[in-house]
This record gives structure tokens, C-alpha cells and sequence, in this order.
């Protein structure tokens, strides 16, 4: 997919984003409430307390289900999803700027303690910088995953409130905001997950596959046109997801019109047209059919196309 590719190469995550502007403003308003993070009040404990954690906690927390792409759902999912990997780099980019803000307010000298997750914040802010491939991606999985041991290793330091982790029940209010529009646009929706259900059900015909595409192909559309004026993580992500769609479902409709070509060739194989239709169904099905819907079309070229 050359568009989704030169989209994705041509467009550079923002340095400073609205959404990750008001990460900061979560954190930097938790850090000065909270009587300063290298300086506590007399009177209280030296010690590392939940609250200056907690709003990075929750960004990151919300953010790390977009790392990754989820398993595909069925084998005719395509090879290569590039608003996902989009995604995936936006997210990255969100847990850097909650880390590091982290390891900016944090006095590592407040304690051992302290010392431990200050270093655990600023190894997830190196590691999750500018990525925005596999490698690199799993990398800052690798860096949260540390991080949220070393938070629970010290979750009874932060006293009567034990000290937030990475998990779903640290996710707050403010950071499902933050982080809600870039699940929207990444999807899938409700009509998506429908046409994946479709795609995948051999009792299904062509044309219910194709159409609960084109339901879906215009579910992602609205949703691309909802952020056209979003910050680029957004806005690229529900471009390049539109497109996507868009893809799949021409790649339906070009193996329709190839199966109805093929099914021509029956009673003349080997004539010169029936012989460019059997190179082309040939490949077809060696990149891989777009439904189930296609499996008698599999067959037909294996009985059609012979030798």
C-alpha cells in the first residue's frame, strides 16, 4: 500500500501535540500541589508518595494497549497495518512525555526508593523516544514492563495509598481524555468489527462481505473527517486507517470480478485471455484471498488453471 507507506514516512510526530501539552499540565499541576516533589513538607514522610506518580502513571497506563498491534484477528487480516504501527509511535511518544516529566519533579535523592523509580521513569523516556518500528517499540514495552515492577516492588512506600502501577485501574478520568481520540482513530468500530466477523464466516457471501466493508469503509471515513484538524498522531492515524479500509475493500471487489472472469474460462482454459485470467488468479491467491467468502474461488483455480 505505497499512499499508506509514503504517508507514513512523510510525517514526523509533533515535538509538542495538544494532548501531550495537557499531559504536562496534569503532571506539572500534580507535582506543584503536591508540596514538591524534592522538598516535602515537615512533618511529612521522606519518602515517595502516590500522588506525584499517579497522573504518569494513568497516562501511561492508557497508553500501553496502543504500543502493540493485537494479534490479527483472522488469516485474512492484511500483512501490514500502517495505522496501527502509527499508533503504536503516538503512544510511545505519550509515555515519553509523562516519563520524563516524571524524572524531571522526582528528587532522586529523596531515597533509595526514590533514586530506584527515577531511574526506572527516565530508562521508559529513553526507550520509548522516536519509536517508531517494531524493534524500537518493543523496547519501550520492555522499558514499562520494568517500570511497572519496580512500582509494585515499592508499591507500600507511598503509605496509606500505596503507590499507583501500570494497570488498567490506574487509568484516571483525565488520561481516558487524553488518550480517547487516538483509540478512536486507530479503531476498529463497532461497524469494523462487524465486517472482521464477515470476513471470516464461510457461510457468508461476496456481497455481505463486501458490503459490511463498505458500512465499515464509511464508519472510519466519518471518523478520519472528525480529526482532520487534529494533532498529527491523530489525524495520521485515521488517515492512513481510512485508507486501509478503503484497501481492503477494493481488494474484495477486484477478487469478485476476477472470480466472475475465472468462472468464464471453464469450458476454454487455454485460450490466450483465459491464460492472462489464470496468471492473474495465480497471484491472487498466493497473496492470499480477502474473505472466506473466496475459498470455492481457490478451488476453481486449482481445477481451472491447470498446467
Amino acid at each position: 500500500m505505497s499512499d499508506t507507506s509514503t504517508l507514513r514516512t512523510h510525517h514526523a510526530l509533533p515535538g509538542r501535540a495538544r494532548s501531550l501539552s495537557l499531559v504536562g499540565l496534569v503532571l506539572v499541576a500534580s507535582a506543584c500541589g503536591g508540596g514538591g516533589a524534592g522538598t516535602p513538607d515537615a512533618g511529612k514522610p521522606q519518602e515517595v508518595q502516590a500522588e506525584q506518580l499517579a497522573p504518569a502513571v494513568a497516562l501511561i497506563s492508557a497508553y500501553r494497549p496502543h504500543l502493540k498491534a493485537p494479534p490479527p484477528p483472522d488469516k485474512f487480516y492484511p500483512k501490514r497495518r500502517g495505522e496501527l504501527e502509527r499508533a503504536g509511535a503516538a503512544a510511545a511518544n505519550g509515555i515519553r512525555h509523562a516519563a520524563n516529566m516524571v524524572g524531571q519533579k522526582l528528587d532522586p535523592n529523596l531515597s533509595p526508593v526514590a533514586k530506584e523509580l527515577v531511574a526506572a521513569f527516565q530508562a521508559v523516556s529513553g526507550a520509548c523516544a522516536d519509536a517508531l518500528e517494531d524493534p524500537a517499540i518493543d523496547k519501550c514495552v520492555a522499558a514499562v514492563d520494568a517500570l511497572d515492577a519496580a512500582l509494585v516492588k515499592h508499591a507500600a512506600v507511598g503509605g496509606a495509598t500505596k503507590l499507583p502501577h501500570i494497570a488498567p485501574e490506574s487509568i484516571t478520568e483525565e488520561a481516558k481524555k487524553v488518550v480517547a481520540p487516538l483509540g478512536i482513530a486507530k479503531g476498529p468500530g463497532t461497524a469494523e468489527q462487524a465486517f472482521f466477523a464477515k470476513r471470516s464466516d464461510p457461510a457468508a457471501s461476496v456481497t455481505d462481505v463486501f458490503n459490511a466493508c463498505q458500512a465499515a469503509s464509511g464508519e472510519v471515513a466519518e471518523i478520519a473527517a472528525r480529526y482532520e484538524k487534529a494533532e498529527d498522531p491523530v489525524r495520521i492515524t485515521g488517515a492512513m486507517h481510512k485508507m486501509s479500509i478503503e484497501a481492503q475493500c477494493n481488494k474484495i471487489q477486484a477478487a469478485d470480478g476476477l472470480r466472475m472472469e475465472l468462472d468464464g474460462c471453464r469450458k476454454k482454459p487455454k485460450t490466450p485471455d483465459c491464460k492472462v485470467t489464470c496468471g492473474k488468479a495465480r497471484a491472487a491467491v498466493a497473496d492470499g484471498v480477502p474473505a472466506a467468502a473466496f475459498a470455492p474461488f481457490e478451488k476453481d483455480v486449482a481445477e481451472i488453471c491447470k498446467d
